[in-house]
């Protein structure tokens, strides 16, 4: 790895470790600050500094943009679990609501 790549570090990702496992939230926003970096070396490998320009290298640089596409579908996919699981939660909190005031 050059001096230029992306590591996680440079991302200030939190120790999943420390994570608490019922705050979902904090997990979604971890998976999407990992995805991103993924995104952002992607990109530099096919655009940036890094690019792979050896021909015999080709199929190295085919894999970055896989990789970039990949990380994208995954961090819409991820956005959509975490906006799914916002939405429960509210439904769980107004039905608590709701048999706190004895409506049906």
């Amino acid at each position: 790895m050059s001096n230029t790549d992306i590591t996680a570090d440079d991302a200030n990702l939190p120790d999943p470790d420390e994570f608490d496992t019922d705050d979902l939230t904090n997990e979604y926003d971890h998976m999407l600050k990992l995805l991103d970096v993924a995104a952002q070396q992607a990109v530099y490998k096919l655009v940036g500094d890094g690019r792979v320009t050896d021909h015999q290298k080709e199929q190295a640089r085919s894999k970055w943009a896989n990789t970039l596409i990949k990380s994208v579908q995954t961090r819409r996919q991820v956005l959509e679990s975490r906006e799914i699981e916002r939405m429960s939660r509210e439904i769980e909190e107004l039905r608590e609501q709701r048999t706190e005031r004895g409506w049906q």
